[in-house]
Order: structure tokens, then sequence, then C-alpha cells
């Protein structure tokens, strides 16, 4: 059955939206280098999902007791979002991506200084023309 090509799937051909589509695997290359196709199963119980096909991978997260909580707690911080659990869920994942990458800065930051502390704090570990002689013992 042929349907064409999406053009926002780079080309590649793949059934339409529906119960079954095709996404390319990145990474997964064989030695000619070309994409892996693998069919991804989508049940449909949206008119609007059917409409819109992706190549980008999805995620299902279950509202355990624990995810639960954390969107009640969103819901209570952004009443703008009127209960909306989908733009909870978008906020709280965005507020966490602000913390990782502040803590990645703070981490960055705080190696730095220990190497500018650690800069010239050894003098006498290496006798002078060591390079030299390091270079000469090489070539």
């Amino acid at each position: 059955m042929d349907h064409g090509k999406f053009p926002s799937l780079g080309g590649v051909a793949a059934e339409p939206p529906g119960w079954f589509s095709w996404r390319v695997r990145e990474g997964d290359r064989p030695q000619g280098g070309e994409s892996h196709l693998s069919l991804v199963s989508h049940f449909i119980v949206s008119a609007t999902l059917g409409l819109m096909p992706t190549v980008l991978p999805r995620r299902t997260v279950t509202e355990t007791l624990d995810v639960q909580q954390w969107l009640d707690d969103a819901a209570r911080i952004w009443p703008d979002a009127g209960g909306n659990r989908n733009v909870l869920a978008k906020r709280l994942m965005e507020v966490g991506h602000d913390q990782v990458s502040g803590a990645q800065a703070q981490l960055v930051s705080r190696r730095r200084q220990a190497i500018r502390a650690a800069s010239g704090s050894m003098p006498g570990v290496w006798p002078p023309g060591w390079y030299a002689t390091y270079k000469d013992e090489w070539s």
C-alpha cells in the first residue's frame, strides 16, 4: 500500500497516521549508513492525534501517587493552568530543567574555582627544563 511520503518525516516513506507508523531510529545505523525504521503502534483515541504525524518520541507517564501529588502541588502553584494536568506536567519539566541547568552551572563554576586555586600551588614539583627533556625523549 503506497501512501506517499510525509514531508515532516524528512522524506522517509511512512504509513499515514493511524494504528501504526514508521519511525526512524537514530544511532542504530548499519555499516551502509542507512537509518533503521521501526514500526510504532499508536492506539488513537483522539481525533487530533491522527492529524499530527511525528517521528519524535512520545512519552507516557502513569499518574502514580507520587506523580499525582506533584501535579496537585503544581496546580496550587499555577492556578492559571486551570487544572490541566498536561500543562502542569510540562511546567514541572521546565522548572526541573531549570534546576538541573543551574546545578550544572554551579558544578562547572566550582570545578573552575578549584583549578584556579590549585594553579601554581606546587612550585618545585617539576625540575627546571623538564618539558624540553620530556619532548626530547619522545622525538
